[in-house]
């Protein structure tokens, strides 16, 4: 895991009007670094969606950590994107992005997009094969399974 990519360096170098602002994992950003810059106003604000120990990776997590005094540090949920119109969203593109590739269509957001991307063949939809399903390239051929995940 990636931690503590904001210490006292990083944000020491930022400018005194700045504002930390992050919505990636927590232990990126170093707390009591974070701390000591909004205490000692090396940056003006900071606006977080979680912190660096990660309440809800905690059994017995208790609200005392020293960032949640300071007027210039705002905490939101890590879930705040929350809402119902998100879930929805959510779903629908799921689907479109199953349908397209069911359609021999590339996918929009592939998590191994370097690998679709320097995919010599054209995409195509599963076809049933020798296994249980397979993908297939436009000539024909097997495509690997490392680079579909499915399994032949």
């Amino acid at each position: 895991m990636t931690r503590a990519q904001f210490g006292e360096g990083e944000l020491r170098r930022m400018k005194a009007t700045a504002f930390l602002i992050n919505t990636a994992r927590g232990p990126i950003v170093s707390d009591a670094a974070l701390y000591r810059g909004l205490k000692e106003g090396w940056i003006a604000g900071a606006a977080v969606d979680v912190i660096e120990g990660e309440p809800g990776k905690q059994r017995d997590w208790r609200p005392d950590n020293p960032l949640f005094t300071l007027p210039n540090f705002v905490v939101r949920p890590h879930a705040a994107y929350y809402s119902e119109e998100a879930m929805r969203t959510v779903r629908d593109f799921a689907a479109r992005e199953v349908v397209r590739v069911l359609t021999g269509q590339p996918p929009l957001s592939p998590v191994n997009a370097n690998q679709v991307a320097s995919a010599d063949r054209a995409w195509r939809p599963l076809a049933a094969g020798p296994g249980p399903r397979e993908a297939l390239a436009s000539d024909g051929t097997r495509l690997p399974s490392e680079r579909t995940g499915v399994s032949p």
